[in-house]
């Protein structure tokens, strides 16, 4: 790790013995690690681009609010994919594909294996399943939204997001970093409805207020 080496040396003094769950913190601290990296070249393009363009054009500003739900949207799709697809390697590049795996071993059937996790002896890998996946997906349909605002975008957030499960989890498979299973998509979806939600919602309460 480059940034949060010390971090997780503490964490696992404190907790590896303690914790059952322990490699789920693990994954997130080391996800965390890389995503600052890629962040930092992010900022730095971001600011790059910026001292060019306003060169060219003194008058232009930066739409700060726009820039952080960008760099916002950025941060989480890194985070997302280093959690779920690329997991421990730094070297993602040269991830290859696993020998014979194709579609047909993806889980198709919906909901057999959540229902069996519910009556199996973990309560938590049920838990984690459902509202993770749930979770994880709600800053997609909120960034979305307010990227196509003013536009009819629901059913295009939707589209997308389940499309960019259903890419993770065809990454899982055939890179051999987790299972594909059309659960994980159902559930992302579900996230992805309650966060466009959430975000209308509050765009209709602002518009409301602001109306008084």
């Amino acid at each position: 790790m480059i940034f949060l080496g010390p971090l997780y040396h503490l964490l696992a003094y404190l907790l590896a013995d303690r914790v059952n769950h322990f490699p789920l913190i693990r994954l997130l601290v080391f996800s965390l690690d890389k995503t600052i990296l890629y962040v930092l070249i992010f900022i730095a393009i971001s600011v790059l681009i910026a001292y060019l363009k306003k060169r060219r054009q003194p008058q232009w500003q930066v739409d700060w609010s726009k820039y952080g739900h960008v760099l916002t949207f950025f941060i989480y799709l890194v985070l997302l994919l280093h959690l779920t697809v690329l997991r421990y390697d730094w070297q993602w590049w040269r991830l290859s594909l696993v020998p014979g795996v194709s579609l047909k071993d993806f889980h198709w059937l919906p909901l057999v294996d959540t229902i069996k996790l519910a009556y199996g002896d973990s309560s938590f890998s049920y838990w984690y399943n459902f509202f993770g996946n749930v979770l994880w997906f709600i800053p997609f349909g909120w960034l979305l939204a307010y990227f196509f605002r003013g536009q009819r975008s629901f059913f295009r957030v939707l589209l997308m997001g389940m499309g960019f499960s259903f890419m993770i989890e065809c990454g899982q498979l055939f890179l051999g970093t987790g299972l594909g299973h059309i659960d994980d998509v159902i559930f992302n979806s579900m996230g992805v409805v309650i966060g466009h939600f959430a975000y209308d919602f509050k765009h209709f309460f602002l518009m409301k207020h602001e109306s008084r």
